[in-house]
């Protein structure tokens, strides 16, 4: 019998190179079966693998039968395997929802095709079932109601592994379901996560959508079997950067509870270290399992660890109660969906104790998808600034519709306007303008494929997505992404505003993230508001209870926000001191501020449909803060470090200089031929507005020429280098 395809020389150095991108156009090639019918071509066990569980050959469970022959393939296990499968039915598969037990059939025949002269009508009933099966996938996939990163992702998946099964018997079927499936990998190529949320992912999507993979780089003669498995790999990376010090994963969409990494993600893991050999995997597995031990596999799954615990997978760490394993491992930046969903990740390190800062702006591409971009959360030994938005049997409820999905449920921007209409369809009773992003597809998407979702992306009569303007690692683990945000708020017919802009400088050695948001031709009538989700309210926000409800309060203005018990330290560097108001406690975090035509504005409570739930992060509050973004903008220092120092900016003509407690930082608006500067003590970060290749600094008496990278460079005492590109 052979073995899974592995790529046995990749290590785990090579997972940041270039990625990979499939061509669509390369679907219309047909993808053949491998000739060799007569071993395993989807999951192979493990010889002198994981303990063998004692009781998976007392059952008659399909999972426990397929174990049971796999590792122990005597007579009567061997027939009684038959029998089963045989009298096995399972049941026709939806577009959304429904139960999908086909590819347990699949896998079963996979284990026992060998034996098939011994048991010829039991073979051809399990043949026979598999081809009916099959042609109800392959119908709802050849129409056009399974959506692309939804249902189809998973459908194609299942599809393609019941295809495999039966390959010989339905060359046909094969073909279809390869490029059905082919188009759902170039799909995740171009998110490289799962914008619905992980719980979605990890539920539903994750594990199929891996052994459709190891069915075809080890049942196929195609030859973009890498790319395949180094797409599912950015996939597993996914997970891993979004994983928090605090075993959590990081909330993006709609959320379930398997952001805890309990019953799901383990087998996962696995998979993808049987597939990869990359030790990243195997031991983020092992980290699951220091976690939660035996229930790092839901129960009903434990029959497949025969088939997927390597033992012989190098581990970075026998007991990883922590990710610090991979410290030297992997960088602490990184970007993914570059250019599509931008995801972004930042963090000092990745130990227990390490900052955790995590942004996106991208397109949209499904419908459990939040309008969230600039986003972005912070975490430091515990949640600081959250996400608001909350998901648990709400869908159609005030909550979900008229809160959590929009962008004031984020820790983003809100351009209001009066009398503007939000109505994007029938569920949408109220109308609820509170400045948020454009609402393209809250209750459901029919996105049928890559090319289809390329062309709504590039079409001009519909509102577009935010997009990613640059990506900059530097060093000491620092990092600057900076996000162009106009087209998320502006429509065909109605303009909100020329160019709006936020950047995010991560400095690990000041404990500090500086925010900048400018804005450029903002419309008259619309004004413009800053939004924060804190754990703790800050001091004094609740003194002045304001006259539009109990539970909102007047922030006066001032130039500095403490958080009660907590470190962080908001502090107003541009566009003047800062105030607002405060939405304090339940419900009144949902209440919402809506902009009327007369020029007034009311507060509608949008909490119907909230139930609490151990996955949400719950903020204590919600901070409104009036922001004026025209011209320089506003500059914010959010600072953690457990000794504040207020920072200093000093404004010349054309740049502004920071001064943190570790970190000096030089923003230059535009472009200059020299700046002079004092001596340098600290580390430098130069932030031109122009994506400059190099700048010439005058410090001192020293006259210094520094490269850039996309106008993003580092300059310290003996350090003159560029940040890295990602």
């Amino acid at each position: 019998m052979g073995t899974i395809c592995i790529l046995s020389l990749w290590g785990y150095s090579t997972f940041f190179s270039a990625k990979p991108q499939l061509d669509v156009d390369a679907y219309s090639a047909v993808v053949l079966p491998k000739a060799s019918l007569h071993r395993p071509r989807i999951l192979q066990p493990v010889i002198g693998g994981a303990e063998q569980e004692a009781s998976f050959c007392d059952s008659k469970g399909l999972g426990n039968v397929i174990a049971c022959v796999a590792v122990a393939p005597d007579e009567a296990n061997i027939q009684k395997a038959f029998e089963v499968g045989a009298a096995f039915k399972p049941e026709k598969p939806k577009v959304a929802g429904g139960k999908h037990h086909a590819w347990l059939l699949a896998l079963l025949l996979d284990q026992i095709a060998t034996y098939k002269a011994t048991n010829a009508l039991a073979y051809e009933q399990m043949i026979k079932t598999l081809s009916l099966r099959l042609e109800d996938y392959l119908a709802l996939l050849d129409g056009r109601s399974a959506s692309m990163w939804h249902s189809r992702v998973s459908l194609a998946s299942h599809a393609f592994i019941v295809a495999t099964a039966i390959a010989e018997h339905q060359p046909a079927a094969y073909q279809r379901a390869a490029q059905h499936f082919l188009d759902t990998v170039n799909a995740l190529a171009i998110t490289e996560a799962w914008p619905n949320g992980f719980n979605y992912w990890i539920n539903n999507r994750a594990f199929v959508f891996l052994l459709a993979t190891s069915a075809y780089v080890n049942g196929s003669d195609a030859d973009n079997k890498d790319e395949v498995l180094s797409i599912a790999s950015r996939l597993g990376l996914w997970q891993i950067y979004m994983t928090r010090p605090d075993h959590r994963i990081e909330s993006i969409a709609d959320e379930g509870p398997r952001v805890d990494l309990k019953d799901e993600s383990q087998r996962v893991m696995d998979l993808l270290a049987k597939l990869t050999r990359n030790p990243v995997f195997s031991t983020y597995s092992a980290y699951i399992e220091t976690r939660w031990g035996r229930e790092g596999y839901y129960s009903g799954y434990r029959w497949l660890k025969p088939f997927l615990k390597e033992p012989d997978i190098h581990l970075l760490s026998e007991d990883p109660s922590d990710l610090s394993f991979l410290n030297g491992v992997l960088p602490t930046f990184a970007v993914f969906g570059e250019g599509a969903y931008n995801q972004v990740v930042m963090r000092s390190d990745w130990g227990a104790e390490g900052l955790f800062v995590q942004a996106r702006a991208g397109q949209t591409f499904s419908h459990h998808q939040h309008y969230d971009a600039g986003h972005f959360t912070f975490f430091y030994k515990h949640p600081l600034l959250v996400d608001g938005g909350v998901y648990s049997r709400n869908y159609y409820k005030d909550s979900r519709l008229n809160y959590s999905l929009r962008t004031v449920a984020k820790n983003s921007i809100l351009l209001p306007m009066h009398g503007e209409e939000i109505r994007p369809n029938k569920f949408f009773t109220q109308n609820v303008n509170e400045g948020g992003q454009n609402i393209l597809m809250p209750t459901g998407s029919a996105i049928v494929s890559t090319s289809h979702w390329r062309k709504r992306s590039e079409r001009t009569d519909r509102p577009q997505g935010a997009r990613l303007r640059r990506a900059v690692e530097l060093p000491f683990s620092s990092a600057f992404v900076e996000f162009e945000l106009e087209q998320a708020y502006n429509r065909p017919e109605q303009r909100k505003v020329q160019r709006l802009s936020r950047s995010l400088l991560f400095l690990p050695e000041s404990k500090t993230l500086l925010l900048r948001d400018r804005a450029l031709g903002l419309k008259e009538g619309v004004s413009s508001k800053l939004v924060f989700h804190p754990k703790t309210v800050p001091e004094g926000a609740t003194d002045s209870v304001s006259e539009s409800s109990t539970g909102v309060y007047d922030i006066p203005r001032r130039h500095e926000l403490n958080f009660v018990q907590s470190p962080l330290v908001l502090t107003s560097l541009l566009g003047g001191e800062i105030g607002g108001r405060a939405f304090v406690g339940h419900p009144y975090r949902f209440y919402v501020e809506s902009y009327l035509p007369d020029g007034g504005t009311e507060i509608l409570d949008q909490s119907a449909g909230y139930q609490p739930s151990p996955w949400f992060d719950e903020p204590a509050a919600r901070i409104e803060l009036n922001a004026r973004l025209e011209g320089e903008g506003s500059l914010i220092a959010l600072d953690v470090s457990a000794h504040h120092v207020e920072p200093q900016i000093k404004t010349g003509n054309g740049f502004h200089l920071v001064e943190l407690s570790s970190d000096i930082v030089l923003y230059v608006d535009e472009e200059k031929q020299s700046i002079r500067l004092p001596s340098l003590v600290k580390p430098m970060t130069v932030i031109s507005e122009a994506l400059s290749d190099s700048i010439e600094l005058v410090i001192g008496t020293q006259k210094v020429t520094l490269s850039l990278q996309q106008g993003v460079g580092r300059l310290g005492p003996g350090l003159v280098q560029p940040g890295t590109p990602t």
